[in-house]
């Protein structure tokens, strides 16, 4: 098992897969989940690129602390995993909670490591305001209500958060149901409560300006999380990108794997 130690001394997994010599992608998945979410890219990207998964902080095989459970220190890591097995001109693919962490990284830490970049599914500010409409949450109360309903009854929220991952009208496949419940449920809640919260009343639009590379932004086609409108806007921010939708809701990527894979490998050419 590989692990690389950050700069405040946690112990993040990680796996590589394909050529060593092959073009660098490395993989951020989203919250109370793990690397294996992009089980249906990884072998594909594998034919030609060296793709490296990892676990964030506190969640899946990582080290389940309770220090620094933040968007910047989570760049941070991420901009540690890219210097320690020295990639150069790697491609970023995040999805959820990891889109955060990438703008926060592109922030810091500027694009000059970076090829390309895929953001699925999420926005830089989670609440909306009177100058800004790209959020999911409408309003403060609604906001925290969330925060509370984790808080209280954390199976329940898990029970009612699954479905909606698949997007409103949704028909999973019952064993795809059942792995996705079963990694969900698998957290420490305090952690995801605390990352939860961060990411939600964080602020990373601050890395808009600064990503001056190609951008690739997806959606789902189903009511789930992030609709159209709000990854064209996000894209209308950056220089040199553009949406694509596909069918599902937040987990599009895996409801829709054939033909997200097919975009992807080709936007990474």
């Amino acid at each position: 098992m590989a692990q690389f130690v950050t700069d405040d001394g946690v112990k993040l997994f990680y796996e590589e897969y394909g050529p060593k010599n092959g073009k660098p992608v490395v993989l951020i998945h989203g919250l109370a989940c793990t690397h294996e979410y992009f089980k249906e890219q990884i072998p594909v990207l594998a034919k030609e690129h060296r793709v490296i998964a990892y676990d964030l902080r506190g969640n899946g095989r990582s080290e389940k602390t309770c220090r620094h459970l933040t968007i910047p220190q989570c760049a941070k890591d991420l901009n540690g995993i890219i210097r320690f097995l020295g990639l150069e001109k790697t491609s970023l693919i995040a999805w959820s909670y990891g889109v955060n962490v990438v703008f926060s990284y592109a922030e810091q830490f500027g694009c000059d490591m970076i090829d390309r970049i895929v953001l699925a599914d999420n926005t830089p500010k989670m609440l909306c305001d009177a100058d800004w409409k790209y959020g999911v949450f409408p309003d403060y109360q609604s906001m925290v209500a969330g925060f509370s309903f984790m808080a209280s009854d954390w199976d329940t929220y898990v029970a009612g958060a699954v479905p909606s991952f698949f997007g409103e009208g949704a028909e999973p496949d019952r064993e795809e149901f059942d792995w996705v419940m079963s990694r969900f449920s698998d957290n420490d809640p305090g952690i995801i409560l605390t990352m939860f919260v961060n990411n939600s009343t964080f602020d990373a639009r601050g890395g808009l300006p600064r990503i001056n590379v190609p951008v690739l932004l997806t959606h789902g086609t189903l009511p789930s999380y992030c609709t159209k409108e709000i990854m064209e806007g996000i894209a209308g921010m950056m220089v040199n990108s553009r949406v694509e939708e596909f069918y599902g809701g937040h987990l599009h990527m895996i409801q829709d794997s054939a033909h997200f894979n097919n975009v992807l490998v080709d936007f990474l050419r």
